[in-house]
């Protein structure tokens, strides 16, 4: 299967013409084209796209000059970025944030702490006030879940944490007004 563009006298303009076309062709599924920044031009490592603000970029890789040349005459990964950052004291405690985040996260935890997307910190939800205990006014009362017992199904109440009373039951919404009864 020769094809031939035009005239060729030798067997290496032939090639050159083939590897001319060949550069313009995608890849295969055995084939690779290596990107400029697919690696890191520090430590030879695959690379991924990644950004960092430019003033620290300008600080790490060219020495603080805007106009300065850059290291390594190329983009580095960013463990390397890091390494220099941190080895002349420009910069530590780094932090990794995906722009493009493909999949829904799970930003609450079992035991209900929520993840704060400004503080990067799990916190806990506040709970509200607490009435204040009607025997010692004491306050800070604690949520207490009995399971089933004398009534039927789940029944919230509060707890004081000064005198341990119980307040009355909330069922629904509303004051329980159901009395138990002894056996």
């Amino acid at each position: 299967n020769n094809i031939v563009f035009g005239m060729v006298d030798t067997a290496a303009q032939a090639q050159q013409i083939v590897d001319a076309l060949n550069a313009h062709v995608a890849p295969t599924n055995s084939q690779t084209w290596e990107h400029p920044e697919g690696h890191c031009h520090r430590c030879g490592g695959p690379n991924l796209p990644w950004s960092a603000p430019s003033p620290l970029w300008n600080e790490v890789m060219r020495g603080g000059d805007i106009n300065g040349g850059e290291s390594y005459d190329g983009i580095i990964c960013p463990v390397c970025f890091a390494i220099l950052a941190e080895d002349v004291g420009i910069a530590d405690l780094w932090r990794l944030d995906a722009k493009q985040v493909h999949r829904t996260l799970q930003t609450v935890t079992p035991s209900g702490r929520v993840w704060n997307d400004q503080t990067w910190m799990w916190e806990a939800i506040a709970a509200e006030d607490p009435e204040p205990c009607k025997r010692c006014g004491g306050t800070g009362a604690v949520p207490v879940l009995t399971l089933g017992g004398k009534h039927s199904g789940e029944i919230s109440e509060t707890a004081c944490p000064r005198c341990s009373q119980v307040a009355p039951s909330v069922v629904d919404g509303q004051p329980d007004t159901r009395q138990e009864t002894t056996q």
